[in-house]
């Protein structure tokens, strides 16, 4: 672990005065969510299982989104904590690098996703905003554009597993 990552990993999340990813994601994560159409329609549901560990100098997030049509969607995350409440991650099917920006009980990304549509994929924006409730319950809510224009939204709450 690199001295910054390992600074990251050893700080509790109010001595950073930010929302600690990589300290809420160690481990076992467990949620459920839906995807809306632009218009607010719930298009698709879903339960995601997520594990979280420390690999190296990074952290991270494996992901597994089962939906209810029977889809099953497997993404890595590979986290680097830059410090300052700031992260970059990479996964396979982003374009180029995630950005992520920690505060008070929250932290939010900002990431291009390649989304299957038929037999391609195109990039979806996505403005992605995790907050921290007091039952320890993390909402995220994800807003979803492409050329600008609002295409969507995913809202998902996620629970640490014992």
């Amino acid at each position: 672990m690199d001295a910054i990552s390992a600074d990251c990993a050893r700080l509790p999340a109010k001595a950073l005065g930010a929302f600690a990813f990589e300290e809420f994601f160690l481990g076992s994560i467990g949620g459920s969510g839906f995807v809306e159409d632009r218009r607010g329609r719930v298009r698709r549901a879903f339960t995601v299982e997520m594990q979280g560990y420390w690999s190296g100098p990074d952290f991270v997030l494996d992901e597994v989104f089962r939906f209810r049509d029977g889809e099953i969607q497997r993404r890595s995350w590979r986290v680097t904590c830059a410090g300052g409440g700031r992260y970059w991650a990479a996964a396979d099917d982003i374009v180029g690098f995630a950005e992520g920006t920690a505060g008070p009980g929250s932290i939010r990304w900002r990431y291009r996703l390649l989304v299957p549509v038929g037999r391609r994929k195109i990039a979806i924006s996505f403005d992605d905003r995790m907050h921290l409730m007091d039952d320890g319950t993390l909402l995220d809510v994800s807003d979803m554009r492409k050329f600008g224009i609002r295409v969507g939204r995913l809202v998902l709450a996620l629970a640490r597993r014992p």
